[in-house]
C-alpha cells in the first residue's frame, strides 16, 4: 500500500466539497439517458487515506510494492492469525517482534537468558498473553516501540495491553485489581521454625530473578544466622542488608519480612522485618547510618573478654574469666590509636597481654604485659613504633 506518487499528483489534499445526496455507482443508460457516474478525485483520495490509515494505524509503514498491508494490519490490529500463538526466542538485550509473531494473540517467549532481555512491539492499540518460558536469572521486559513497557514474570504468563504509546498490565477486572493491590502474588506465610523460614506463595515460585523481592509473615524470631526456602525449593542462606549472616533479632515473631534474591550472592537478602532489628554495613561517609559496632568504638568502647587482633578505637578490657592476648593492627597507619580501659578493676588480679604484632613496643621488640588495676591508658603508632601515650 501507498500513496499516490506520480509526477500529476496533488502536493495537498484538496479542500473538500460540500456534502451531496448519498448515493451509488453506476455504468449509465444511453438509451434511458442516465449518464455514467463520475469518479472524482476527492473520492480516490478518500479511499487511500482510510486504507493508508489501517496500516500505519497498525504500527506498519506504508511500502510501494507490497499488496498485503492492509489485511497484515487488520490482522494486528485485531488480534486474528491463523495460528494465536508465536514463539520468541532469546537469549538476551532487546528483540524486535516481527509482523507474524506480534499479530498472534499469546507470545511464548523461550531461551536460556545470559542478560535481561526484553521484547519490543510496535507503538500501535493492542493486546497479547506473554508467557515467560526463559530459564536464568536474569529480567525479560515487554516495551511499545520508543515507549516504555513492564516486566513478565519468569514462569508465568502476563496479560497486557498497548495504547499505542506504552505498554501496561491489562488489570481490566476486580479480582485483578484486588491481588494487585493486595500484593497477593508475593506476600507468603511462613511455615518453618527459628532461624529457617520456609515460606509459600500462590501461584508457586518455580525459579528466582535476580532482583525480585518477596514478603512473609515471620513465624518466629531469629537467633542467629538464618535460611530460607521458598515453595519447598532449596535452602538458600538469608543474610542481611550489609550482605553478612544473620546475628539474631533481625527477624520478629509476628513480623512482616521483606527480602530480594541476589543472584550474584545465591541468596536472599533481608531488608527489613517489623518490629526487628536491621543490620547496617560499616558507615564510610558522614550521613551514612553507623553500626553497634562503630557507636560502641566511638564512645565508651568495644568490650572484649578474648582474643582477637584489634582495630583503631576503645575497648573496654574485662579479664573475669581469664587472662588472653589482644594483638594490635597488623597493618597500622601513621596516627592509629588505641584507648584500653579497665571496667571491673580485674587487671591487677588477672592480667592480659597487648601483642606487638610483628612492631615493636616503645622500642622494645617485646609483648605487653597489663597487670595494674583501674588504669586507662592509650598508645599509638608514628609510623615505625608504637608509643604509649
Amino acid at each position: 500500500m501507498y500513496q499516490i506518487d506520480v509526477p500529476s499528483a496533488a502536493p495537498t489534499l484538496p479542500a473538500a466539497t460540500a456534502p451531496g445526496q448519498p448515493g451509488y455507482f453506476t455504468d449509465g443508460d444511453v438509451v434511458a439517458g442516465v449518464d455514467p457516474t463520475i469518479v472524482p478525485a476527492e473520492f480516490l483520495n478518500a479511499v487511500m487515506l482510510e486504507l493508508l490509515g489501517v496500516v500505519s494505524g497498525a504500527g506498519l509503514t506504508p511500502a510501494k510494492g507490497q499488496s498485503g498491508q492492509v489485511l497484515a494490519a487488520i490482522r494486528s490490529l485485531i488480534r486474528y492469525t491463523p495460528t494465536s500463538t508465536s514463539a520468541v526466542n532469546t537469549t538476551g538485550g532487546a528483540t524486535s517482534l516481527s509482523l507474524e509473531q506480534y499479530s498472534a494473540s499469546i507470545i511464548v517467549v523461550t531461551g536460556a537468558l545470559t542478560s535481561n532481555a526484553s521484547i519490543i512491539v510496535p507503538a500501535a492499540v493492542g493486546r497479547w498473553t506473554i508467557i515467560n518460558a526463559t530459564t536464568g536469572n536474569f529480567t525479560l521486559a515487554c516495551y511499545a516501540s520508543g515507549g516504555t513497557g513492564v516486566f513478565i514474570s519468569q514462569g508465568g504468563l502476563d496479560d497486557v495491553v498497548c495504547n499505542g504509546a506504552s505498554v501496561k498490565y491489562a488489570v481490566d477486572d476486580a479480582a485483578t485489581k484486588t491481588v494487585v493491590q493486595t500484593n497477593a502474588l508475593c506476600f507468603g506465610f511462613d511455615g518453618g521454625n527459628a532461624n529457617l523460614y520456609s515460606v509459600d506463595f500462590s501461584p508457586a515460585i518455580k525459579s528466582f530473578t535476580n532482583g525480585m523481592r518477596v514478603m512473609f509473615r515471620a513465624a518466629s524470631s531469629n537467633s542467629g544466622a538464618c535460611q530460607m526456602s521458598v515453595n519447598g525449593s532449596t535452602w538458600k542462606q538469608l543474610l542481611g542488608r550489609a550482605h553478612a549472616a544473620l546475628q539474631g533479632g533481625e527477624v520478629a515473631a509476628g513480623g512482616i519480612a521483606e527480602a530480594v534474591w541476589i543472584a550474584a550472592l545465591d541468596s536472599w537478602v533481608l531488608l527489613g522485618c517489623t518490629g526487628g532489628a536491621v543490620q547496617v554495613p560499616p558507615a564510610t561517609q558522614p550521613q551514612h547510618a553507623v553500626s553497634l559496632a562503630q557507636a560502641q568504638a566511638m564512645s565508651v568502647g568495644v568490650y572484649v573478654n578474648s582474643a582477637r587482633t584489634l582495630a583503631v578505637g576503645n575497648y573496654l578490657v574485662d579479664t573475669s574469666a581469664g587472662s588472653f592476648l589482644l594483638l594490635l593492627p597488623a597493618a597500622p597507619s601513621k596516627g592509629d590509636m588505641l584507648t584500653f580501659i579497665d571496667p571491673n578493676s580485674n587487671w591487677g588480679g588477672i592480667n592480659w597481654t597487648l601483642g606487638r604484632n610483628g612492631r615493636t613496643i616503645m622500642g622494645q621488640a617485646n609483648d605487653l604485659v597489663i597487670n595494674v588495676s583501674d588504669q586507662k591508658f592509650s598508645i599509638w603508632f608514628n609510623g615505625t613504633d608504637w608509643r604509649l601515650a
